[in-house]
C-alpha cells in the first residue's frame, strides 16, 4: 500500500516558531600543521586536502577526520584530544597521546598508529566502536564482474579500546572489498549502514554490530519510480530508519517538457523521500518535502522569477528525526526536519554566514545537534548549532 505525505498535510505539521533563526556556538578551534591537534592545510604533494575532512559528534566527543594525512581524531567539547588513530609514515610520533600505555597503567589519551592506505569515510556507534573506510590504489584493484567498477574500499573496525578488531567486506568480516563507498553511517540499533557507486547506480549494505550482513539492495540509476506522469526521478542520499528492514532514499523530482526542437528539457520541480521496503524489496510509498523557493532579479532581457530549491539530506538522528537542508539566502540555511514518526515536519533556520571561509562541513549528532568546522587561512573552527531544541 502507496502511502502520500502531502504538501499540505505536511504544513499541517510544522509547529510555531519554526522559523527562528539559530546562531552557531563556537566549541573550540585547530591549527593548521602537523602535529597530533593540526589539520593539514596540503598533503604531502601539496594538493588541498581540507575539502575531504569529515566531523561527527557523538555523546558529547567531537571526532575529526583528515583525511590528506589519514588521521582521525577525537576531542571533548572543550578541545582537549583524547584518542588519535594516524598512519605513521604521513603523521609525526605523537607528543600528546601515549602509543603503549605501561602494564597495569590506565591511560586516559591515547594514540594507535595504522597501515592505512587512504581513508575517506567514518562512523562511531554507542559503544566507541570506530569504523574507518579504507581505500586501496584503484590500479590495484580487482574489478568487479557484478557492478563493473573497481573494488577498493574495505572497513576497519576499531574497538572501544581503540585497537583494530577486523576489516569489514561486502558479505562481512574479512569479504571482498566494496566498491567506492560514498557514505557510512551507524543507526539507532548499532547497525552499520554503507551506500557505494557503482558503473550504473548505488549498492546498499545493512550489518549488524558483530559484522553479519543482514541486507543488500541494488539501486540503479532511475530506479526510483515516478511520482507522477512526465515526471524523473533522480536519486540521491540513502537514509535509516528505524525499522530495520527500512531505509529512505531522497529523491529529485524533474518534470520533463519539450521544446522547439522537439528535445526533452527537464526542469527541477520538488524533492520527495522515498521508502523501500529491504524485505521486500520495494517501494512503499513516500513523503513530499514543501518547496524552499528562491527569487531571480529581473533585468532588462529576463523578468523575476520564483524558483523552487534542491534539498540536500544532512543526515539523521536517533529520535527518528531526517534532516534536509537548502540555502534560503546567503549565510542563511533553511533545515527541513521530518518525522518518520509522526510524519510532521518542522523547518529551523541556521546561520552560516561566516567571514573570510574556505569551506565548510556540517554534519547532524545522534542527538539533533548540527555540528560544523569551518575553515579560515589561518586555523579551523568547531562549531555547533542546537537545532535539537
Amino acid at each position: 500500500l502507496l502511502f502520500v505525505l502531502t504538501g499540505a498535510a505536511a504544513a499541517i505539521g510544522c509547529r510555531s516558531g519554526e522559523t527562528r533563526l539559530i546562531m552557531p556556538e563556537k566549541l573550540f578551534e585547530l591549527p593548521i600543521g602537523k602535529t597530533e591537534t593540526d589539520l593539514a592545510f596540503f598533503t604531502d604533494n601539496r594538493s588541498p586536502s581540507l575539502q575531504n575532512v569529515r566531523i561527527k559528534m557523538r555523546d558529547g566527543l567531537i571526532y575529526v577526520m583528515d583525511p590528506g594525512v589519514n588521521k582521525l581524531m577525537e576531542f571533548n567539547s572543550y578541545g582537549e584530544i583524547l584518542t588519535l588513530w594516524f598512519d605513521p609514515e604521513l603523521n609525526p610520533p605523537p607528543t600528546l597521546l601515549k602509543e603503549n600505555a605501561e602494564p597495569g597503567k590506565e591511560v586516559t589519551k591515547k594514540a594507535f598508529a595504522f597501515p592505512f592506505h587512504r581513508i575517506t569515510e567514518f562512523a562511531v556507534n554507542s559503544q566507541k566502536r570506530i569504523y574507518i573506510v579504507d581505500r586501496r590504489p584503484f590500479e590495484n584493484a580487482v574489478v568487479s564482474t557484478e557492478y563493473g567498477v573497481p573494488l577498493v574500499c574495505t572497513v576497519i573496525c576499531f574497538g572501544k579500546t581503540g585497537e583494530a578488531e577486523y576489516t569489514l567486506g561486502q558479505e562481512g568480516i574479512s569479504g571482498n572489498p566494496f566498491p567506492f563507498i560514498t557514505d557510512i553511517s551507524v543507526d539507532n540499533r548499532d547497525c552499520l549502514n554503507i551506500t557505494c557507486r557503482t558503473k550504473n547506480g548505488s549498492v546498499f549494505f545493512k550489518y549488524d554490530d558483530n559484522g553479519t550482513l543482514l541486507y543488500k539492495a541494488d539501486f540503479p540509476d532511475r530506479s526510483v519510480p515516478s511520482v507522477q506522469k512526465e515526471t524523473v526521478s533522480r536519486q540521491g542520499e540513502i537514509l535509516p530508519s528505524h525499522t530495520p528492514s527500512r531505509i529512505f532514499i531522497r529523491t529529485d523530482i524533474y518534470i520533463e517538457h519539450s521544446n522547439k526542437t522537439n528535445s526533452a528539457n527537464f526542469d527541477f520541480l520538488k524533492t520527495v523521500v522515498w521508502v523501500r521496503n529491504l524485505e521486500k524489496n520495494k517501494f512503499e510509498g513516500y513523503f513530499n518535502l514543501p518547496n524552499t523557493e528562491t527569487k531571480t532579479v529581473g533585468s532588462a532581457l529576463s523578468e523575476e522569477a520564483v524558483y523552487p530549491v534542491m534539498l540536500s539530506a544532512d543526515g539523521f538522528d536517533l529520535h527518528g528525526n531526517l534532516f534536509f537542508s537548502s540555502i534560503e539566502e546567503p549565510g542563511i540555511e533553511r533545515l527541513l526536519i521530518l518525522n518518520q514518526f509522526s510524519q510532521d515536519i518542522v523547518t529551523k533556520r541556521i546561520f552560516t554566514g561566516f567571514e573570510k571561509i574556505l569551506l565548510m562541513r556540517r554534519c547532524v549528532s545522534p542527538e539533533g545537534i548540527t555540528v560544523g568546522i569551518v575553515f579560515t587561512e589561518e586555523k579551523a573552527e568547531i562549531y555547533w548549532w542546537r537545532t535539537d531544541l
